[in-house]
């Protein structure tokens, strides 16, 4: 009884979020049901994933920041952490893919890896894998570090970085950008 009724939950949360889509947030139109989907298998409001989505990509699934380092200290930096990326590179990625972000949620390659995305990297710009990449990292920093805003600190900055208290001012407002679009949009739904 009580799984029929969360399914319940969801199937309607999701009907609500998709019809106020075209009013609340236009940019994620096309992904929605993905989104909602990767949103709720790992516990985060839908809302919140739609505004990291909108900083990261404003939901364009192509969406790549290219490392702009010299290749040669961008490859002695990753040789440093040897044999870590090896099947990376056997498989075919370069040391930019690596340091790359890409997709509706900015997954670095080097943590998508890490997560055990052991795919060719153009994958991560499919935005179902994307999406689940992107909202399991969330999940599993803000687990970590115990609120939404230092999960957002986080994503954007590195984890070791935040665990070392060394959270950049733009990583700050970077979580304060996406926390405010998070209340817009629940004020846009009428659910604040």
């Amino acid at each position: 009884m009580k799984l029929a009724a969360a399914l319940t939950t969801l199937l309607i949360t999701t009907l609500t979020w998709a019809s106020n889509l075209n009013t609340c947030a236009p940019y994620i139109r096309s992904h929605v049901n993905t989104l909602t989907s990767a949103a709720a298998e790992f516990n985060i409001p839908p809302e919140l994933l739609t505004a990291l989505v909108k900083q990261e990509s404003y939901g364009d699934p192509n969406a790549t920041l290219y490392y702009r380092g010299s290749g040669p200290q961008l490859e002695a930096l990753y040789r440093s952490q040897a044999p870590r990326w090896d099947a990376a590179l056997k498989m075919g990625w370069t040391y930019h893919d690596l340091a790359s972000s890409m997709g509706l949620t900015q997954m670095l390659g080097s943590t998508a890896w890490s997560m055990g995305a052991h795919y060719p990297p153009s994958k991560l710009l499919e935005p179902s894998l994307n999406l689940r990449l992107g909202a399991r990292y969330l999940s599993d920093m803000r687990d970590r570090f115990g609120s939404w805003e230092t999960a957002l600190e986080a994503f954007n900055a590195g984890e070791t970085r935040v665990a070392n208290g060394d959270i950049p001012l733009m990583s700050v407002g970077y979580a304060e950008r996406i926390i405010n679009e998070w209340g817009r949009l629940l004020a846009c739904e009428g659910r604040q």
